[in-house]
């Protein structure tokens, strides 16, 4: 059965985007798909961490209590179970009920994306089905990871998982962790061929970023995910950040893009330069180092998911010495 679908979440940001969706068959994949399922965010949308108690349990109120302090610093969105949500560590349970709880917290203020990428296709789609369910405007799955399947499998992958949902669904690039880089002809072949509707770059590749913007078709949105060069993604064309940033340093991640979208871009280039700053304070483990940091400003990100580890107790205080220097909110 076909139909269209539109809906207006709250964006701080500018110019209010619509979600648009045609539900409908796909034709098959050695075909061209038509463009369907149309979707523009805008402003930084948090990819939050996930609280997780000493037995690897989620610690639910902790989530809550990171949600609303990021609802409260002006976050335009959530990314619940990503890289720096530990979603691939979790069980499938867990990644559900965390994202149920999200969108519990959220209460409609602004909208909600899932991370549902797995090693495989079949768990890929439970999520997304699930996710669907609670409403949120669109999916991203990860390449599957640890065996990763050619351009052909990959493209059968997000094709299985776009048919399963009525939302649209991102392709997630991040080669350090997928194993599996999305080019610029990778990603033209995946909008044509299985009906991808947008791209988390977090490859932090700026001329490969260019190159996607640049033959993207229309409908198709690419958003960025590596925070220490946003601004130079959005002179680019980019609208949104996936920013795992924006738990630590929310006001920065939120400030830089208001005020590009307002043109002040002096001061969103400053903002680059403080949100790079704070990076660098990072040496250890990119998720204990940045949970110790949020902790470090009274907020409680919990513990990281086995295999991970907390940031060592030394290693803790050299950053909070470090983190202090920058004069911020340490």
């Amino acid at each position: 059965m076909a139909g269209r679908f539109r809906v207006q979440p709250r964006f701080l940001g500018p110019n209010p985007p619509f979600v648009e969706a045609r539900i409908g068959e796909r034709p098959p994949l050695s075909a061209k798909i038509p463009r369907m399922k149309n979707i523009e965010l805008r402003g930084v949308i948090a990819a939050v961490f996930t609280p997780f108690t000493d037995s690897g349990e989620v610690d639910f109120e902790s989530l809550s209590s990171l949600v609303r302090f990021l609802l409260d610093k002006g976050i335009h969105g959530f990314f619940p179970c990503g890289s720096t949500g530990e979603g691939p560590l979790m069980r499938l349970e867990q990644r559900k009920r965390v994202l149920e709880r999200v969108i519990e917290t959220v209460s409609g203020q602004v909208p909600v994306l899932a991370h549902v990428g797995t090693t495989n296709t079949e768990e890929a789609i439970e999520l997304a089905t699930h996710a669907e369910g609670q409403g949120v405007v669109a999916v991203a799955a990860i390449t599957p990871f640890f065996i990763q399947p050619p351009l052909e499998g990959l493209a059968a992958h997000y094709q299985a998982i776009g048919d399963a949902v009525g939302v649209p669904t991102f392709a997630y690039n991040l080669p350090i962790f997928g194993g599996y880089n999305i080019t610029p002809d990778d990603a033209q072949y995946l909008f044509e061929r299985a009906g991808v509707k947008g791209i988390k770059d977090s490859t932090g590749n700026l001329i490969q970023l260019q190159k996607v913007l640049d033959t993207a078709p229309e409908g198709t949105q690419i958003i960025n995910g590596a925070d220490t060069v946003m601004f130079s993604a959005m002179t680019m064309g980019t609208q949104a950040q996936i920013s795992g940033m924006a738990n630590v340093v929310p006001e920065l991640m939120v400030s830089l893009y208001e005020s590009f979208a307002a043109g002040d871009l002096d001061n969103a280039r400053a903002q680059q330069r403080r949100i790079n700053d704070v990076v660098r304070t990072f040496t250890g483990p990119p998720v204990a180092t940045r949970k110790a940091a949020l902790k470090m400003r009274g907020i409680a990100p919990g513990l990281p998911r086995a295999p991970l580890i907390a940031l060592p107790e030394a290693e803790a205080q050299q950053l909070k010495t470090r983190l202090e220097a920058l004069d911020l909110y340490w």
